[in-house]
């Protein structure tokens, strides 16, 4: 009798067991209300409701798993639907098998998004430039180290990399026609056109002329003396015209590389 007892009260847990499972079964998954129309760049929370068969409700938004129709126009993460383009799409939300109907989201463009986008862009292209510059500042510093080197080594080959370098920058800056002059006449020139006082253009072209021309000896000393008048000559230079002008100056020598003063040590 003992045993019998033992196994009716075994079959009647286990009944029971059953019954609550079933009776406390998830039924469905209500999606909570969402806006039918959402802005590009906001946020969105959606809510996740089970149903079970015993009319109960608990909020699943952290449980289920959230399927969408068109993933390139949003993601969802954790509930939170957050729009990348615009467009229609639907989301359902999964969990144990069970799956919701669908939400019908539609993404909208409006002026604040589109604001919001320019200012983005803008900041990009900010940025963009910025990194550009910063490139071609370091490529024009390896330029100026590259010919300093010289002014130890072999300051003959230093002073007419310096006067080369001055013909290109005259060049940018609109002298193309005259790059051709032998130096003294060019030297004139361009005292006259920038309004060069106590020869000092022209003392450089001499210094340049026997670097290029002479077979005399030519020491450190006279390196530095031509780096000194080619930085005095760039310095008249790019103090003449408005403040627009000159930032365009310096801006047309990085971007075509062509180094401006170049300072010794």
């Amino acid at each position: 009798m003992t045993r019998k007892r033992r196994s009716s009260q075994i079959t009647t847990i286990t009944v029971f067991i059953i019954a609550a499972i079933f009776l406390f079964a998830l039924m469905s998954i209500i999606i909570g209300k969402v806006a039918q129309k959402k802005t590009v760049g906001q946020a969105l929370k959606l809510k996740a409701e089970a149903v079970y068969t015993d009319s109960s409700r608990k909020d699943i938004t952290s449980l289920v798993s959230w399927e969408i129709t068109k993933k390139r126009i949003l993601r969802i993460d954790k509930g939170l639907v957050k729009p990348r383009t615009i467009g229609k799409t639907d989301v359902f939300a999964g969990h144990e098998g069970i799956k919701s109907n669908p939400a019908h989201i539609k993404v909208k463009l409006t002026l604040e998004w589109l604001l919001w986008l320019l200012f983005k862009i803008i900041l990009f292209l900010i940025f963009l430039i910025l990194v550009v510059l910063i490139i071609l500042y370091f490529l024009n510093q390896r330029k100026k180290d590259y010919i300093m080197s010289y002014a130890s080594t072999n300051p003959r080959e230093f002073i007419i990399m310096l006067y080369m370098n001055v013909k290109n920058i005259l060049f940018l800056f609109g002298l193309r026609h005259k790059y051709v002059l032998p130096p003294l006449a060019y030297g004139r020139l361009v005292e006259k056109g920038y309004s060069v006082k106590d020869n000092l253009f022209l003392e450089f072209t001499m210094k340049y002329a026997e670097a290029k021309y002479s077979r005399h000896i030519l020491i450190n000393t006279h390196a530095l003396a031509a780096l000194n008048d080619y930085n005095k000559f760039l310095k008249i230079v790019l103090g003449q015209g408005k403040r627009t002008d000159r930032l365009l100056k310096h801006l047309l020598c990085l971007f075509k590389r062509v180094p401006l003063f170049i300072t010794y040590g």
